[in-house]
């Protein structure tokens, strides 16, 4: 990261020397696109280029490459788009599968309150009761069938787990795991409401990085701290991984 940053500023520094020399400036745009992934800044290099009133045989190369990446930064703006459709067509599935869960729940419950009826008889039915109870197993397995699919369909929607949470404590009974779950959905909520006390990297192993790669915090409390480190990264400054932990990372 560090080289690159390097290489960054060499090219920087070397068009303001020599503003009208264009190979530079289309070495600079490959390097933008190639070593940095910034196609909009790779293609204001070559646009600057242009207006330069390059020769013919530059003109044309600059010509090229801008369409290229135009083409690409086109293609991706589309492929947003279908992404959108994806996600919008994915929360209409979640809420087909929560309705259809949540219907099963409150069948499951309506067979547990006429069980717990019929016991309570005088003279209890017993082949009634026989038959809910196996209604009662049989809604159980679909509800839990149910309950799979929509837990597939989005893995870290809170309303989900809140729903099957409660069903496991208020009617299966199950008070150990329904817990778990409705702990898991407030989890869940405060990550999604951008509580600023959760760290989505705080616990991001980077010892398989083979770049140089350091994660700073963003949070108010730790602002500019360094949260992780690699061992490729740390020596680079010539410290180790525990030095620079939760240090500041102006001095660097």
């Amino acid at each position: 990261m560090i080289i690159i940053y390097l290489i960054s500023r060499l090219y920087s520094q070397g068009i303001k020397s020599f503003p009208a020399y264009i190979p530079l400036r289309i070495g600079y745009s490959f390097f933008l696109l190639d070593k940095m992934s910034s196609k909009q800044q790779a293609l204001q290099v070559l646009t600057d280029a242009e207006q330069r009133s390059p020769p013919i045989d530059q003109a044309f190369i600059l010509f090229k490459y801008k369409k290229v990446i135009e083409d690409e930064i086109a293609e991706n703006q589309n492929d947003l788009q279908t992404d959108a459709i994806i996600d919008l067509e994915g929360e209409a599935s979640f809420m087909h599968n929560y309705r259809l869960c949540q219907a099963y729940i409150e069948k499951c419950c309506l067979l547990h309150m006429e069980f717990w009826s019929q016991i309570q008889e005088d003279q209890p039915d017993l082949a009634r009761i026989n038959d809910l109870g196996s209604k009662i197993s049989l809604a159980i397995k679909i509800t839990d069938v149910q309950w799979n699919k929509l837990r597939k369909t989005n893995p870290n929607n809170a309303k989900g787990y809140r729903l099957y949470g409660k069903y496991l404590v208020e009617i299966l009974h199950n008070r150990e795991k329904g817990e778990e779950l409705i702990t898991k959905a407030a989890k869940l909520s405060e990550m999604s409401a951008g509580n600023p006390n959760f760290n989505v990297f705080a616990e991001r192993d980077l010892s398989d990085e083979s770049m140089p790669t350091i994660i700073i915090s963003g949070e108010q409390q730790r602002f500019g701290l360094i949260n992780s480190i690699n061992a490729a990264a740390a020596s680079l400054f010539g410290y180790t991984k525990t030095e620079l932990l939760s240090k500041n990372n102006i001095p660097l």
